[in-house]
């Protein structure tokens, strides 16, 4: 066959005459072969092959370049390729290109029938092909054990981008994605797992979490700069540091833990709740770590209220303690309001009028003018109260004082109660130590167990007429009338 195709164009070739054209140094065209007969080659006056066939390449067509050599192939068909079948140039087979290849328009891959397209690059090459116009745009690098892809410029994605890799982070340069520069997300962010912010971080709205915040070390929190922060000095302790610290909501403090303050205010609009043995309770201090140790501390706690006018009738309180008892058929036991104690530790051998041991303490200090004849001015008020139900008490009062003390008093007077006016100046003097207001009032004085069975003012009942030696009259007003008491000596 190959024989019979080569007659043929032997035949052709020699009965055709035509003119190769300018730069040819002689006219015509000439048939070469080999001895062996496998080539014919179909030359110009010039020698310059222009079809040649053999039993290896086949056929090898050279087209004509004006005024030089024959170079390459052309063929002047525009018909644009539709399928496999139509195009300018069709063949079933594949095409080697081993040089470059320019496209005047789109690749299309999508005609195949088995669906599978691939592009095989060469490997272990740092640049083994390269998307570019002018400079790099996209460079897949096959490096052996490290490809990758290079993309220079700007990506926008305008669909959804699915990473399957599972490489999880610990730096900023690992992970399945790792940037140089920064991140701006335009909407919701969700983490899977466990987050590293290595900076500062600023939060510009709204912050919700719905699970734990884990900072590690001493880093601090910090608001206003560094004016106001939040800190975990160490591994148990938190501080809260700022001139002012408002918390305007319930504080609950557990059990075995406490709630510290730093130097500057706390002001608690809601409640301050601390648990002790499993119920409510605030503990400020203890005995092994009280709150205030240095002999200047004039307070362990300070409630201070400044109030402005307000309406006549309502209270201004700077510390108002409510305890209620809820009455079950058992007796539980003592209710206090308020309850404390003053003492002294170890022993005291300095001799001192400067101070007292005072179990509670009331008194006025006013720095303006006392000016409404309608109220009454007094250190310490006890009440006992309009309500309830009252079937049978011991004793009811508004006011006790009650002497426990079992061990003598070596030196000093002793009482149950203690009168005192210690102003500097005559014309201070109070009007009355005492002023009872009691219109229905049954007794002045009750005396019980005062008698002869126990160490007791009141002596033997005297039956007949003592004889008076001296006596001195004690002032009274009664109903505003001016009588006496009269102390004697018999």
């Amino acid at each position: 066959m190959f024989k019979r195709i080569s007659i043929f164009l032997i035949v052709l070739f020699t009965l055709l005459a035509f003119t190769i054209g300018a730069g040819a140094t002689a006219a015509g065209l000439f048939v070469e072969k080999d001895a062996a007969n496998t080539y014919i080659d179909y030359v110009d006056a010039d020698g310059t092959s222009i079809m040649k066939i053999d039993d290896t390449d086949g056929v090898t067509i050279a087209s004509y370049t004006a005024g030089t050599e024959y170079t390459s192939m052309t063929i002047t068909s525009t018909t644009d390729a539709s399928n496999l079948t139509t195009a300018s140039i069709v063949t079933p087979g594949g095409i080697a290109c081993a040089k470059q290849l320019y496209l005047g328009d789109d690749l299309d891959m999508s005609v195949s029938g088995n669906g599978v397209y691939d592009i095989t690059l060469a490997t272990d090459r740092a640049d083994a092909l390269s998307i570019t116009d002018g400079t790099d745009i996209i460079v897949f690098a096959t490096t052996t054990g490290a490809p990758v892809v290079t993309i220079t410029p700007t990506v926008v994605i305008t669909g959804a981008v699915s990473l399957d890799d599972t490489t999880d982070t610990s730096s900023g340069t690992t992970g399945s994605i790792h940037t140089d520069g920064g991140v701006g997300i335009a909407k919701a962010l969700y983490v899977g797992t466990t987050s590293t912010l290595a900076g500062a971080v600023t939060i510009t709205g709204a912050v919700g979490v719905t699970g734990d915040i884990t900072m590690a070390t001493t880093d601090q929190i910090n608001f206003y700069n560094t004016s106001a922060y939040i800190q975990a000095s160490a591994s148990t302790a938190l501080s809260v540091v700022s001139a002012t610290i408002l918390l305007d909501g319930n504080v609950t403090v557990n059990a075995a833990h406490t709630f510290t303050s730093g130097t500057g205010a706390s002001t608690f609009l809601g409640q301050l709740v601390t648990s002790y043995n499993g119920n409510p309770s605030v503990s400020i201090g203890s005995s092994g770590t009280p709150l205030t140790t240095a002999t200047t501390a004039y307070s362990a706690l300070k409630c201070w209220s400044n109030y402005s006018l307000g309406t006549a009738g309502t209270y201004h309180v700077g510390a108002w303690f409510i305890s209620m008892y809820t009455a079950t058929s058992t007796w539980g036991g003592s209710v206090f309001a308020l309850r404390g104690s003053a003492g002294v530790s170890a022993t005291e051998t300095t001799v001192s009028t400067a101070g007292q041991i005072i179990g509670a303490h009331g008194r006025i200090l006013s720095s303006g003018t006392m000016y409404n004849a309608g109220v009454v001015y007094a250190g310490v008020l006890g009440q006992v109260c309009i309500g309830g139900t009252w079937t049978a008490a011991n004793k009811v009062a508004a006011g006790w004082f009650d002497w426990q003390l079992n061990t003598a008093v070596a030196a000093g007077d002793t009482m149950i109660l203690y009168l005192s006016n210690n102003a500097d100046n005559a014309s201070y003097n109070p009007t009355n130590v005492m002023y009872i207001y009691a219109p229905y009032t049954t007794n002045f004085i009750n005396f019980q167990n005062c008698g002869s069975a126990q160490v007791s003012f009141i002596g033997d009942t005297i039956t007949a007429n003592p004889t008076i030696v001296t006596y001195k009259k004690i002032k009274i007003l009664i109903g505003g009338d001016t009588m006496y008491f009269l102390a004697v000596t018999i």
